[in-house]
């Protein structure tokens, strides 16, 4: 599972700018602007830096992230990354970290730079970077970013700026009674730790030196955000902007917060790119999770191109099917012999369908919760990247067909092929009856915002899960990017 943590901005007390542009001229660091670099970097940084290039438009800054814990104690979050963790994990931040605002990190594309270095500074005990932040439009084209506009402007003035970073951990562990914790649930209290445990003590400091604090032995950075504040003109124009200064203004009164709660708070997950390359998966998440990243970008490319002829393969017209479906509700049919009879013959439930099966009412009210249904699904695989539990529901995907199916319900999935099949074949054969009839393509349906915790949203947030275990299903038969593809128009155009 894992907790994701965010190190605020201020979290050290490093008495110089967190982040500062690196003057440079043509031929590299020379005379006055040398010296002044080498009082932040070390030598070893400065060398490493000669061969780093830097394209038209991408400006080098120089940020001051993680303080060693022995030299500058936890951080204000209570927070601790020991010396030969930070040795060990600094390069993540080169290889999951891009710059973003506020923690709008589910799409690499709305990055504004890319760490270039990392390194661990010995003689200073902490981790620097080597960011090129997007100054012009051609430099983050080139990256397939936005530009950095108002970091730039704020730096270019010599203003402080903000700096706010995320990192993931499999556990964490009590500085004080050595509790091992994968969740904020399971953190320690007054029963088990000497100190009162991080669950309402974290951060404080006791009468025998003790800053009781979480140490976290492996974290992975995947993100460097820039967090505006109150007086900057964009302030609270992004909900996690608002909600940022909300929970500051708090902290700066005195309440404390843990890394983990301001991730809770502003709803900061890792993104399923980087829960993809966890040591702590395993194999059946890890698929599901690389298929549900394809899905996100396959949601921003299907929903900018509507309409599509391939949408007509899902036409009400062309997808008439039995309406009498198996009865899973009372135990008398297993959910997973019914999914590995759908996939075995690559019939994928439609949204109508998959209510039909999983809901005992009425007609009339069946219809009318597969018309609210249908209307969340657009961008479901977006909104569901931000579930925090994201990995356990996949390890336990109802969904997930079993080996064998009985031969009646392998006779009933056959049956629905004409309809429901995502096979090459039976599209075309769709594709064309639809042509024949002459009919009208289906009105693309616009995003529209559920919360999850209505019915509606909970069985939008089903049907994603559904649709993950049988994309699953069919990534060693052919053409399982045309399969993904058609998943995703049917959610936008039904």
């Amino acid at each position: 599972m894992g907790m994701v943590k965010i190190i605020t901005p201020g979290s050290y007390d490093f008495h110089e700018p967190v982040a500062q542009i690196v003057k440079t001229a043509r031929h590299g660091l020379r005379g006055a602007d040398l010296a002044d670099f080498v009082k932040r970097a070390s030598v070893q940084f400065i060398d490493k830096m000669a061969s780093i290039h830097f394209g038209p438009g991408e400006v080098p800054v120089h940020l001051i992230a993680v303080g060693a814990t022995e030299a500058y104690g936890p951080n204000r979050n209570g927070d601790g990354f020991k010396r030969a963790v930070c040795e060990e994990y600094h390069p993540t931040f080169t290889k999951y970290a891009r710059w973003y605002r506020h923690h709008e990190n589910k799409d690499t594309s709305k990055g504004r730079g890319i760490v270039k270095l990392s390194a661990y500074n010995k003689e200073m005990d902490r981790i620097e970077l080597l960011v090129s932040l997007f100054s012009t439009k051609e430099a983050a084209d080139r990256h397939n970013g936005l530009v950095a506009d108002e970091e730039m402007e704020k730096l270019a003035n010599g203003d402080d700026i903000a700096v706010s970073m995320a990192c993931r951990v499999s556990h964490d562990v009590c500085s004080s009674c050595g509790n091992k914790a994968r969740t904020r649930a399971e953190y320690c209290d007054d029963a088990m730790c000497k100190h009162g445990g991080l669950k309402r003590n974290i951060a404080k400091c006791f009468e025998d030196g003790e800053v009781l604090h979480a140490d976290n032995p492996d974290p992975s950075f995947f993100d460097i955000s820039h967090v505006f504040r109150p007086a900057d003109r964009i302030g609270y124009v992004l909900g996690k902007a608002a909600a940022y200064e909300m929970y500051k203004a708090a902290s700066d009164a005195g309440a404390q917060y843990s890394g983990v709660e301001w991730a809770e708070k502003l709803g900061v997950t890792a993104p399923l790119w980087l829960l993809s390359e966890g040591p702590w998966t395993d194999t059946g998440v890890v698929e599901q999770l690389k298929i549900a990243q394809d899905l996100m970008s396959l949601e921003t490319k299907i929903s900018d191109e509507l309409p599509n002829t391939l949408n007509m393969t899902f036409h009400p017209a062309v997808q008439n099917y039995s309406q009498k479906m198996p009865d899973v509700l009372s135990g008398k049919e297993k959910i997973g012999q019914v999914m590995c009879a759908l996939a075995d013959a690559q019939c994928m439930l439609p949204i109508d369908a998959f209510v039909t099966l999983f809901t005992d009412d009425s007609t009339e009210k069946i219809a009318s919760t597969v018309n609210d249904v249908a209307a969340s699904l657009p961008g479901i695989y977006n909104r569901l990247a931000a579930t925090p539990n994201l990995e356990e529901k996949l390890r336990n995907n109802p969904y997930k067909p079993d080996t064998v199916a009985p031969r009646r319900l392998k006779h009933w999935a056959l049956k629905q092929s004409s309809a429901w099949s995502l096979n090459k074949n039976h599209v075309l054969d769709r594709l064309q009856l639809s042509a024949v009839r002459s009919l009208k393509s289906a009105v693309p349906k616009e995003m529209v915002k559920v919360a999850n915790v209505t019915s509606v949203g909970r069985l939008a947030d089903e049907y994603a899960m559904y649709q993950l275990a049988f994309l699953q299903s069919q990534q060693s038969k052919a053409e399982p990017e045309l399969t993904a593809e058609l998943a995703i128009r049917h959610n936008y155009i039904r």
